[in-house]
């Protein structure tokens, strides 16, 4: 299974329809940890802009729901872990559009386990296409 999803922007308030690097200028931007896929596009889509942060804090997908929800700053999360966070937040896509790759994986030859299949069929089901 594998699912491409675009990150979005968290923040308590805001009616924009979609949020650009530009816009990010005067706000502290929550991003996930250097090793998560969505953390390497971000910083791939931010080198490729004349706009980037000026503060940034780095923190666990988790925590940039809560902390965003708290008012701390603006949180850029993908729509996965949007879903299970649960947080009183407002979600904007963020553009330019970053594609993240998802992937259930497992041992080439090995058995099926039904518990794990049914893992990856309901997170399909969960995901976006």
């Amino acid at each position: 299974m594998s699912r491409r999803l675009s990150p979005i922007r968290l923040m308590p308030t805001m009616s924009s329809k979609v949020i650009t690097p530009a816009d990010l200028l005067d706000d502290r931007v929550l991003i996930p940890g250097r090793n998560s896929p969505l953390r390497l596009a971000l910083d791939r889509a931010f080198s490729n802009e004349d706009h980037q942060p000026i503060s940034t804090m780095e923190t666990s997908m988790l925590n940039c729901y809560y902390f965003a929800a708290s008012g701390m700053g603006v949180g850029i999360v993908d729509h996965t872990s949007l879903r299970s966070a649960g947080a009183d937040i407002i979600a904007i896509p963020f553009e330019p559009r970053i594609e993240v790759s998802y992937f259930a994986i497992r041992p080439s030859g090995g058995q099926r386990i039904a518990v794990l299949d049914d893992i990856v069929r309901r997170m399909g089901e969960l995901m976006p296409e």
